[in-house]
């Protein structure tokens, strides 16, 4: 994973992880946060892959993608809301 910047995030991800897990690992954290990263279309324009293939995962850029919390934990994604009625008070 690309820590340099990420640094902050990961930690908070690795502290709320913990606290609804006291047992994890660090071997256990890590492996979770590596499989559930979004790898997707994060690349947009121009070649920022400095030197490593786009689209090959660990990368220079976006390391093993962006961290995605909610699934390293296992929470599913929560649908949107219906939007609301504005004629309903």
């Amino acid at each position: 994973m690309n820590f340099l910047f990420a640094a902050p995030h990961v930690a908070g991800a690795c502290a709320l992880m913990l606290s609804a897990d006291k047992t994890l690992t660090f071997d256990q954290i890590l492996t979770k946060l590596q499989t559930t990263a979004f790898k997707g279309s994060v690349l947009t324009t121009g070649d920022r892959s400095c030197g490593v293939s786009p689209g090959g995962w660990p990368n220079n850029v976006y390391g093993d993608g962006r961290i995605n919390v909610r699934a390293a934990m296992g929470i599913p994604a929560t649908p949107p809301r219906p939007a609301r009625d504005p004629s309903v008070i």
